[in-house]
């Protein structure tokens, strides 16, 4: 008698791992890139931001440096990578106490390639309509 239970229990435990299995290998599909994309551009529609500059210009990063460091307890830098808000926000206190400046030397190389990632996606769009 005990052993038709383990039999029983054995042979429940191995259909549930079974069924567990298979829902874990359903949820890693093939990624859709159609959807991705789909995603990835409502979230630039509502999010995104234009630089002022073509960033497509080899020169491009160049200016937005020089900007930093010359202007960037004014914000210029990122009026020219179309961040308005926290342009004027720079503008009006200095750079956020310089400690805002300091910050953007580290984050500046991800905000350059985020920005020729908007601009790109921005003639995208122009170019559907």
């Amino acid at each position: 008698m005990t052993s038709s239970v383990d039999d029983e229990v054995i042979g429940l435990v191995s259909e549930k791992s079974v069924a567990q299995s298979t829902i874990v290998i359903n949820q890693y599909e093939r990624p859709n890139n159609l959807n991705f994309q789909q995603e990835y551009e409502r979230r630039f529609l509502a999010e995104g931001s234009t630089p002022l500059i073509d960033m497509e210009n080899k020169n491009s990063v160049i200016i937005i440096w020089i900007c930093l460091i010359l202007g960037g307890f004014f914000g210029l830098h990122r009026f020219i990578l179309g961040h308005w808000a926290l342009g004027f926000l720079y503008l009006f206190t200095f750079g956020l106490l310089f400690f805002g400046v300091i910050a953007d030397i580290f984050a500046l190389p991800q905000l350059i390639l985020e920005a020729k990632e908007n601009q790109r996606m921005n003639k995208n769009k122009q170019s559907t309509n």
